[in-house]
């Protein structure tokens, strides 16, 4: 057992083994059919901001890492998470909306990737804060051209960085086309 949760066949099934909310882990036919339980559709927003019916949502995704504590550690700090699990050779990363970012170590190079976070105005200006008091270096723009500024697409406003891996991570408060 690892932080509550039964590893026993995880590794091994292709099925999702994530913990409950009560802090068990899915396995069995009992069980399973918590999982597979009809769940009313969530709400979103077209590309015309229309309200629409949305079917698939994303749950996680995996943030391949030279060092996982070390990358874990810095999306943690600088976006204002609380600390990462470890879940088998993950360490995850619970952004709050029920995704995750799931921390791999890489055994070859990492191909840098890019990473968006819609924030309020105020997480915005906490995470700027971070980001500013590392001296980490930011930009206004996805390719990098205009350091040291942010942007203000779509009326709300959004900047780049780059986390240990050069991975592109971005912050804006309003969804592109929003």
């Amino acid at each position: 057992m690892m932080g509550g949760l039964v590893r026993s066949d995880c590794s091994s099934r292709r099925q999702h083994c994530r913990p409950r909310p009560d802090g068990r882990s899915y396995h069995g036919d009992e069980e399973a059919k918590d999982i597979a339980a009809p769940v009313a559709s969530p709400r979103g927003r077209g590309p015309s901001g229309k309200e629409i019916d949305m079917s698939v949502r994303l749950n996680h995704t995996i943030v391949a890492a030279r060092d996982r504590e070390e990358t874990a550690a810095f999306l943690v700090e600088i976006l204002g998470l609380p600390p990462a699990t470890a879940f088998g050779p993950f360490l995850v990363v619970d952004l709050g909306n029920e995704v995750s970012l799931d921390v791999a170590g890489a055994d070859g190079p990492v191909h840098p990737q890019h990473y968006a976070f819609l924030v309020t105005e105020e997480e915005f200006d906490q995470i700027w804060g971070r980001i500013k008091d590392r001296g980490l270096t930011f930009w206004a723009d996805a390719f990098h051209q205009r350091p040291g500024q942010i942007n203000t697409n779509d009326g709300g406003r959004g900047l780049y960085w780059s986390d240990p891996n050069d991975h592109n991570l971005e912050i804006i408060t309003r969804p592109y086309g929003g």
